[in-house]
């Protein structure tokens, strides 16, 4: 992912305080190195759009942790995975409940391009032995998700409880590595739920 920056019109582009926004794992800028965005400068932030996490600079180069993704019982949450393991490579977990019960609202996989002819379906479950079927190996079938942005989905509800997890299962020939992100949209049924 690449970083970008939020300005405000009319400010001072080198004095404001920056809103950066990009991935949990991307570097956050610095004063030394900010790769042709501005300069982060004092009480710049940056906001990790995965987690929902936002952190501050109090120098321009240190990241302090700043404010927690809203967790409340009841607002809508979006976790979003990109799923690059090989086609044949079986269960691979998306994402597991944390701290407190979520209702899962709706499943979207989605092709980033043209999907491998090693893959022959993908299937999404939830719940401890996969009890609750997502979207089925009829559904989640190549032709169905063979090109760009090409998807399938379904809509909840459905309740897990903590430390259940969501599990994509890849069926295929062989070892090419798929190119899909699957974006799961859930409610916390009590505040502090969330999913990693």
């Amino acid at each position: 992912m690449t970083v970008t920056v939020q300005t405000n019109p009319n400010e001072d582009i080198g004095l404001a305080p920056h809103h950066f926004i990009g991935l949990s794992t991307d570097a956050k800028p610095t004063v030394a190195s900010h790769s042709g965005l501005p300069s982060p400068t004092n009480g710049s932030t940056f906001w990790e759009y995965d987690t929902g996490d936002t952190y501050k600079t109090y120098d321009g180069t240190n990241w302090s942790f700043f404010k927690e993704a809203s967790r409340g019982a009841g607002l809508v949450q979006i976790k979003s995975v990109t799923v690059t393991s090989a086609a044949n490579a079986g269960d691979v977990t998306l994402a597991t409940v944390t701290t407190q019960a979520c209702e899962i609202e709706s499943v979207v996989v989605q092709s980033n391009g043209a999907t491998t002819a090693d893959l022959t379906n993908v299937a999404v479950y939830g719940g401890a032995g996969k009890v609750v079927t997502f979207i089925g190996a009829a559904q989640g079938v190549r032709a169905n998700i063979d090109a760009a942005d090409k998807q399938v989905a379904t809509l909840g509800p459905v309740a897990l409880a903590a430390t259940k997890t969501v599990v994509m299962t890849l069926t295929g020939a062989g070892v090419t590595a798929v190119d899909l992100t699957v974006i799961i949209a859930y409610r916390a049924l009590a505040d502090g739920g969330y999913l990693v």
